[in-house]
Formats: structure tokens, C-alpha cells, sequence
């Protein structure tokens, strides 16, 4: 599942320019997407204006830590940043039952440049390295299905978001953004590139932030889950602290 990036940038972008950024940040996010329901709990340090880390956990148990270092040029909000995350140890049953254990490890290193083009409209440009790297108790046998077997292997994207928020008012974000992802190395699809497209709408309270999200295309709902293509709308709430 993905942040609400054109928002919440917006909200750091504002808060950097007026020097009202805390050490300590504590973000809570619960949100409902067919039928499930996801709660995440992030934690942010700021060591410096510049640079700070984070650790994030939710309750499918995905793990990530990250650091990053931003600065303010005029209009324009640079970032760079690196992620860790893994995810609880999964099983599944093979057809010669034996019972393969696995555990994803993920590595992301990142760009991200956004520009205020005005009071009302944020745009920016995320894009990434992510590599893929699960574990697994046993040797894979050949599978008859390309698409289990490439999951659980070593893989390779370049992950990128091209999006624009408008806040006509103070509390009140839309957002749109396109995601287009592109598979590096051996793969079992007809093609190497995986897209999406998000509309976001969302009320700037305090302290909360109510969203709504309606994803189409192919998209994972969180960095562990596999890729689904299909359309989903998801409901949830940021709380800040």
C-alpha cells in the first residue's frame, strides 16, 4: 500500500519552509481494501533539518527501516533515500508436498524531486532501484506456474510515481499520480513494464487525515505482497503526532 506521497510532501514541504519541523515523528495509518483491513505504525527521527531515519512495522508484520536526505531549493523539495524491509516467513504446500518456506528480503534506493508551482499544486517525480531477495528453506523445484517461481526468486525493478496534488483549500488534497514500474533481468511476462494509476482525495485535520484511494492497474498492496492486477478503492486515516 502506498502513501499518500503528494500530501504528505506537501505537508513537509510547507513544514520545512516555516522551520516547524519536530525530532520526533509518530504516524499511525489504518485503512479497508477488499475486504481486509491494514494498520501501520511509523515512527521518523530528524538528526538534522537534512537527514533523518524511520522505521516502519504493520500487522501483516512487514518490517522497514529507512534513512533519507532532503534539501529546499526555492520551489523544489530533493530527496534521496534508502529502505530495508522483510516480511514474516510464509509457507506453502508444493506438489510433492513438500513445505517451502520463504521470507522476502527487500532493498529500495531512491530519487524523489517535487515542485511547488504554486500555493495550490505540488507535482513530483519518485523513482527507484528496488531489489528483491527472498529466502527459502529448501531448494525451488521447477514450477509450472512462471509467475509463483519469479516471485520467489531474486528480482530486480525500477520503480517510478509521476503525480500532482492540488489543495483548492487548506483542508482538502486531490491527488493523481502514475505509477509505471519496469522489470529488470529474466522474467515470465509478455512484457517488462507493470503500471497503475491512483486518484486520491484527502482532508488535512488536525492531527488526522481522513483518505480515500482508487488504484487501477497492477500495483502491490504493501512491498511484500504479491502484484495483483485488478482495480481496488481503499479507505483509511493517517493520525500525527
Amino acid at each position: 500500500m502506498k502513501l499518500l506521497w503528494p500530501a504528505l510532501l506537501c505537508s513537509i514541504f510547507s513544514s520545512c519552509a516555516l522551520g516547524a519541523v519536530e525530532d520526533i515523528k509518530v504516524n499511525l495509518q489504518a485503512s479497508q481494501y477488499d475486504g481486509d483491513y491494514l494498520g501501520v505504525l511509523r515512527v521518523g527521527y530528524d538528526f538534522t533539518d537534512q537527514f533523518s531515519a524511520s522505521i516502519d512495522i504493520d500487522t501483516e508484520k512487514y518490517l522497514e527501516v529507512g534513512a533519507s536526505y532532503s534539501v529546499i531549493k526555492g520551489n523544489w523539495y530533493l530527496e534521496t533515500y534508502a529502505r530495508y524491509g522483510f516480511g514474516d516467513e510464509l509457507s506453502m504446500t508444493l506438489e510433492n508436498e513438500q513445505n517451502l518456506k520463504y521470507q522476502t528480503h527487500i532493498y529500495d534506493v531512491g530519487f524523489l524531486a517535487g515542485k511547488a508551482i504554486n500555493n495550490q499544486v505540488f507535482t513530483y517525480l519518485d523513482t527507484s532501484i528496488q531489489y528483491r531477495n527472498p529466502s527459502h528453506n529448501i531448494d525451488l523445484p521447477s514450477m509450472v506456474d512462471g509467475s509463483v517461481a519469479y516471485e520467489l526468486n531474486q528480482q530486480t525493478e525500477w520503480n517510478n510515481t509521476l503525480a500532482v496534488d492540488y489543495s483548492p483549500i487548506d483542508w482538502l488534497s486531490l491527488g493523481l499520480s502514475y505509477n509505471f514500474d519496469f522489470l529488470l533481468g529474466d522474467h515470465p511476462y509478455e512484457n517488462n513494464l507493470r503500471d497503475s494509476v491512483d486518484v486520491s482525495v484527502s482532508l488535512n485535520l488536525p492531527y488526522i487525515t481522513p483518505y480515500a484511494r482508487y488504484t487501477k492497474g497492477e500495483y502491490r498492496v504493501r512491498p511484500n505482497q504479491p502484484v495483483e492486477d485488478s482495480s481496488y478503492t481503499e479507505i483509511g486515516f493517517y493520525f500525527s503526532f
